[in-house]
């Protein structure tokens, strides 16, 4: 059974990923406010199950990979994009983290293939914060069995 402290940070992180998603569709804009909230609430967590070294190092890993698309992107990559991978990685582990990257990158990817396909220019500035939520909640959730099942499969 969850505690009531497990379900209220569940709920923080659901509620923080789907409105920085829905702003991110709607408006191109991830609000750093948000992030915040999520890290704290992700940080708690990793606390909360004696996992907070494993929070911060993933944190680590999240900003320093999308900190290096982010300058590297000029201008393709929003800083809010770097600030919720950062927010979310402090829920993982710095393994999942990587999971969660590389299944954000895919899932935008097959996305913008689509798009290209039927017809949309490639220049279309896709919001990146909704396949970040995604990814995340499959690594949050699904993380350790995507995992063992890719390990499996080598």
């Amino acid at each position: 059974m969850k505690s009531i402290l497990e379900v209220f940070l569940l709920t923080i992180m659901i509620v923080s990923l789907a409105v920085q998603s829905w702003e991110d569709l709607r408006h191109k804009l991830l609000y750093d406010e948000a992030s915040l909230l999520l890290a704290v609430a992700g940080l708690t967590h990793s606390f909360y199950f004696g996992q907070l070294l494993d929070g911060i190092f993933a944190c680590v890993v999240a900003l320093a990979t999308m900190g290096v698309l982010y300058f590297c992107s000029r201008g393709g990559m929003g800083l809010g994009d770097v600030f919720l991978a950062a927010a979310c990685a402090t829920w993982l582990t710095p393994v999942t983290v990587v999971l969660m990257l590389v299944l954000a990158f895919s899932l935008g990817g097959v996305l913008a293939a689509i798009f290209i396909c039927f017809g949309k220019s490639r220049k279309y500035a896709m919001p990146f914060g909704p396949f970040l939520a995604m990814a995340f909640l499959f690594a949050f959730f699904y993380g350790r069995q995507i995992l063992d099942f890719y390990f499996r499969m080598l």
